[in-house]
């Protein structure tokens, strides 16, 4: 799972951004379930945000927390944030 969405972010990356001269976008994972403890270190060093829904509630793990899309909308709704 997580290393289909890997490679799917770096082939759009490539083809869709810098084939074409665009600056890089941000790299986010949105997932179905949790990632796994083993996967989130390996997201993080890639600059890959994932994003998973957690029973009844989505979580999350951003390698930048400032940027992170889930912590902003999480704080829009005024919900905790994730990990």
């Amino acid at each position: 799972m997580s290393r289909e969405a890997i490679g799917q972010l770096f082939a759009y990356r490539h083809f869709w951004y810098r084939e074409l001269g665009q600056p890089d976008p941000a790299l986010v994972a949105l997932f179905s379930e949790p990632v796994g403890a083993a996967f989130l270190p390996l997201l993080k060093s890639l600059g890959i945000e994932s994003i998973w829904w957690d029973g009844d509630t989505w979580d999350g793990a951003a390698p930048d927390v400032m940027t992170s899309l889930l912590k902003i909308a999480q704080v829009q709704a005024n919900q905790p944030i994730g990990t």
